[in-house]
């Protein structure tokens, strides 16, 4: 039987080959969920909703959203703090409630196959406190952390209780 070089190459070529296990669900998003604070049950937001990122290059998360009840935004992984503005439109105008989330950068390393990504987990938030209104009915009245680890999970991190008027 006589040698064959090429059969050899193609042997060492397919034993060479490896799968990456790198996720397929690869991106990092915070989950939130909004709630009404009088019964403390899932509910859908009835204004019209922006959320923009705070500071000098605001960009904006989501646009003119209305009657969802969770959302998942990305974080920031250069600052310890995102201030994210919520935009709340009625017939009467807009009104904006502000909150800080501190939160830790964690590089998360997979493969030499994978890109790196950015852990995250929440230490705090704060809201900016305001009473509904006539004109403007729903205000954040407070936020719980559900699950400080924000990852690949797409499991509930915050919990956002809304006050009426």
């Amino acid at each position: 039987m006589k040698f064959n070089p090429f059969i050899l190459l193609l042997l060492l070529i397919l034993a060479s080959c490896s799968s990456t296990d790198c996720p397929l669900n690869n991106t990092v998003s915070m989950q939130i969920g909004f709630y009404t604070s009088e019964t403390g049950l899932k509910t859908n937001i009835a204004d019209t909703l922006s959320i923009r990122t705070g500071g000098r290059k605001s960009v904006t998360l989501l646009n003119r959203g209305w009657n969802f009840n969770n959302i998942s935004l990305p974080m920031g992984y250069v600052q310890p703090t995102d201030t994210l503005l919520f935009l709340f439109r009625t017939e009467a105008g807009s009104v904006t409630d502000t909150v800080l989330i501190t939160h830790t950068n964690d590089p998360h390393f997979v493969s030499l196959d994978c890109s790196t990504a950015l852990f995250h987990t929440i230490t705090s938030v704060k809201v900016s406190s305001r009473q509904p209104t006539e004109n403007f009915p729903t205000v954040i009245d407070s936020i719980i952390i559900a699950n400080p680890e924000v990852n690949y999970d797409e499991t509930e991190n915050l919990k956002i209780y809304l006050g009426h008027l």
